[in-house]
């Protein structure tokens, strides 16, 4: 009986319960890409607006050409990309907001939205924790994500790590 539970009961109850999880509206699909956005839109300001606070430069691949990895830092703000040699070309590699008053600059609401108030906004996230929603991101080809952390169900930061496999 163990047998027939693991092999045949186990994977249908797994397939039944994928199928009728809920799934993501497009009012969601719509937010998750504009929180996505605010994460690029947020990198490509502070590179534009300030200059970096440390330089790593990159040993060159075949596949990469030489770079260099920019991180600024601003309370609140933290914010690391790749700026490549030989041309103005700048990727967004990671961008993290860490206070209540740059999360309110990002959204009003933010600083008072509950666990259950971002998953009615982006829908159920593909990973959480008691501390943490994990959104995968917007690509399909490389891994990239959004993690919002939260503090008594309040979020305390939100953290984008861009797609740059």
């Amino acid at each position: 009986m163990k047998l027939v539970y693991t092999l045949i009961v186990a994977p249908t109850l797994l397939l039944l319960s994928t199928a009728l999880a809920d799934p993501i509206s497009d009012a969601q699909q719509t937010a998750r890409g504009s929180l996505y956005g605010t994460g690029q839109g947020l990198a490509a300001a502070v590179v534009m607006v300030t200059r970096p606070n440390r330089v790593e430069r990159v040993r060159a691949t075949s596949e990469t050409g030489s770079f260099e990895r920019w991180y600024f830092a601003k309370k609140g703000l933290r914010v690391v990309v790749l700026k490549f040699q030989g041309n103005d070309f700048v990727l967004p590699d990671e961008v993290e907001v860490t206070s209540q008053a740059s999360l309110r600059n990002i959204d009003h609401d933010f600083p008072t939205m509950k666990r259950e108030d971002l998953i009615a906004t982006y829908g159920a996230p593909d990973s959480q924790t008691a501390s943490t929603l994990h959104y995968n991101g917007l690509s399909e080809i490389c891994s990239d994500s959004m993690d919002i952390a939260l503090k008594d169900e309040k979020i305390i930061s939100i953290k984008w790590n861009f797609c740059v496999d």
